[in-house]
């Protein structure tokens, strides 16, 4: 019974890894296909994720707390919360910000094409 028990724990921890690589992988393509990877990384609410000191401890600040405090946050782009993601064992099931970066990765080309289109519209009906 105890090796039966041993078995099904090891079972669930392949599974885990198993999910963790597929939502990794699928983070990893979309950002690419975005060309995203070095863009700033972004929650869906528009908060940036930080890190904090010599550790980079992740965290989420608004911009603003950001600007004001460069000296305090190292402002951290999605391909660095993916290598942490691979890299560091603390990071390495929690799916929170790989889904976030996914969803709202951009680029500045895509920034600016929707500035472009938002101003073109301006004093037009559509």
């Amino acid at each position: 019974m105890q090796y039966y028990s041993m078995y099904i724990r090891a079972l669930n921890r392949v599974n885990q890894v198993k999910q963790s690589a597929k939502a990794f992988d699928s983070a990893y393509k979309e950002l690419e296909t975005k060309h995203s990877l070095d863009s700033p990384a972004i929650d869906p609410n528009g908060y940036v994720y930080v890190g904090i000191g010599k550790t980079n401890e992740i965290k989420k600040v608004t911009p603003d707390e950001y600007l004001n405090n460069t000296d305090k946050y190292k402002l951290l782009r999605n391909s660095d919360l993916l290598y942490l993601r691979r890299n560091n064992p603390n990071y390495a099931f929690g799916d929170t910000y790989i889904d976030d970066i996914s969803h709202s990765g951009t680029n500045i080309e895509d920034i600016y094409k929707f500035i472009k289109d938002i101003l073109g519209k301006v004093g037009t009906d559509k």
